[in-house]
């Protein structure tokens, strides 16, 4: 292993799960019947793949791990079930995979990010009894770190919902709390959310998915059991899309309306200016016989005339709130 990759093993036992050494499980022949998590952490898939041939996978398998995107459907080959899990990461935001590989009892999953989701799972049963814990196979794992996902899906719509109402919030206390680029990069980050559950609902639904489990196994019901939460998930990031598109439509009724008021106040300074800009306008021609010109007080008179017009002009439009 090197030091961006790591890997854990958890053997089912009697007693629970058990984090068992990695080098002692891969020399081991004992293991090939152990009901086992795999759980591979790494950034460069690639660096994983002398890893994976010690586990014995098929070359084609491990070629088709470079290409995670092209494989978001479960499929068999050589008795081997390799599938990708679109997952949306809660720490930076973007979308990736996680590859899942069902080989002999063993659910091996490799992924990238800080986030041990197979780990997760193992934890998970430290509340079976011990009659429960004896029954745990490889439908079971699935069927838990399928859920696993789902849950972190929850708990991230719940947090983005919390974000977006906080947005709200600030958009109503202050015009200038967020931006537009604010609005955009949420309703950007929902969208890649929503994009990376699609394709969750295209592998959970595509039939070879439930040929992995046998015909009899009470988790097929199971199985749809998570596409009915998994809807509901999807249900209410399509909620959070609207109110997204409402908090924009908001904000745009809101620099409108700034933009409404900027011109109402330069109409009222026009129509006080047009009389004014009339009579220096009618005064300023040059005429020999204009009346008033000879007054001796006839400047005075004009500014005072002016000055009226302009009291009057603005208690009017005050009057009929025009300020407002």
């Amino acid at each position: 292993m090197t030091k961006e990759m790591k890997i854990k093993v958890f053997e089912v036992k009697n007693s629970g799960f058990l984090e068992v050494d990695y080098e002692l499980f891969v020399s081991s022949e004992q293991n090939q019947s152990s009901i086992c998590i795999v759980d591979i952490q790494v950034e460069d898939r690639k660096n994983a793949f002398k890893e994976l041939e010690k586990l014995s996978l098929p070359s084609d398998v491990i070629e088709r791990l470079l290409t995670p995107a092209d494989n978001i459907r479960f499929e068999y080959f050589n008795e081997i079930v390799y599938g990708e899990l679109s997952f949306f990461s809660s720490k930076i935001r973007k979308e990736h995979y996680a590859g899942i590989i069902i080989h002999n009892n063993w659910l091996i999953g490799i992924h990238s990010g800080s986030e041990s989701l197979f780990s997760n799972v193992a934890n998970s049963f430290s509340a079976f009894s011990d009659e429960q814990k004896q029954s745990i196979n490889i439908d079971i794992l699935l069927y838990s770190f399928t859920l696993e996902y789902l849950s972190n899906y929850g708990k991230l719509l719940l947090t983005y919902r919390q974000e977006v109402e906080l947005m709200a919030q600030k958009l109503d206390s202050s015009k200038t709390a967020i931006t537009p680029k604010d609005i955009w990069q949420a309703k950007l980050q929902a969208a890649t959310f929503l994009q990376s559950l699609d394709k969750l609902d295209y592998t959970l639904s595509f039939p070879p998915t439930k040929e992995i489990l046998d015909n009899e196994s009470p988790y097929l019901k199971s199985f749809e059991f998570l596409l009915k939460n998994l809807s509901l998930i999807k249900a209410s990031l399509n909620q959070l899309e609207n109110r997204l598109d409402s908090l924009n439509d908001h904000y745009n009724l809101m620099l409108q309306s700034k933009l409404n008021k900027r011109l109402n106040i330069l109409t009222i300074v026009q129509a006080v200016f047009v009389p004014l800009t009339l009579i220096t306008g009618l005064y300023g021609m040059n005429f020999e016989n204009i009346p008033g010109l000879n007054l001796k007080y006839g400047y005075h008179f004009s500014l005072l005339l002016m000055g009226g017009i302009s009291v009057i002009s603005i208690r009017y439009f005050y009057k009929n709130e025009w300020f407002k």
